[in-house]
């Protein structure tokens, strides 16, 4: 056994983002991303689906799916983030090549895998499951 058990104001405390600052040279500096809140990340994982007009189903919504990511990721040196929900679009407009880049990154630190992003566009012919989230997001980084 580790040892004592964590109380829930000892874990409220303990828990601290990871982040990464990644060189965009396009840009001519350094942008810091920022590992997700559980909600953030069950937020933008239901965003990926759309339901159909019929309520028969759902299907994959790859719109702007990288600018979210993105969006909720990138922060300042306290941890704010930079852009808010309703930028999704102006961070979409950005490069393909740059976006491409920060969302892999993002990716990476929230453990965002391949199997993940299956997973989100398989649900695309079938109704959301009840539990929404996906159960391989303990792959390490």
């Amino acid at each position: 056994m580790m040892g004592s058990l964590l109380s829930k104001d000892q874990i409220l405390a303990a828990d601290r983002k990871k982040f990464v600052d990644v060189p965009v040279k396009e840009w001519g500096g350094t942008v810091r991303l920022q590992e997700l809140s559980a909600s953030d990340r069950d937020l933008w994982e239901s965003e990926q689906i759309t339901m159909l007009a019929d309520g028969s189903g759902a299907k994959f919504n790859p719109k702007h799916a990288r600018a979210r990511l993105i969006v909720r990721s990138l922060v300042d040196e306290q941890g704010r983030r930079l852009f808010s929900d309703d930028e999704v679009a102006s961070v979409g407009s950005l490069s393909a090549s740059t976006a491409q880049k920060l969302f892999n990154h993002a990716r990476k630190l929230n453990a965002i895998t391949n199997d993940d992003m299956k997973e989100l566009e398989g649900n695309s012919d079938a109704a959301p499951s009840a539990g929404g989230s996906s159960t391989s997001a303990s792959a390490s980084v």
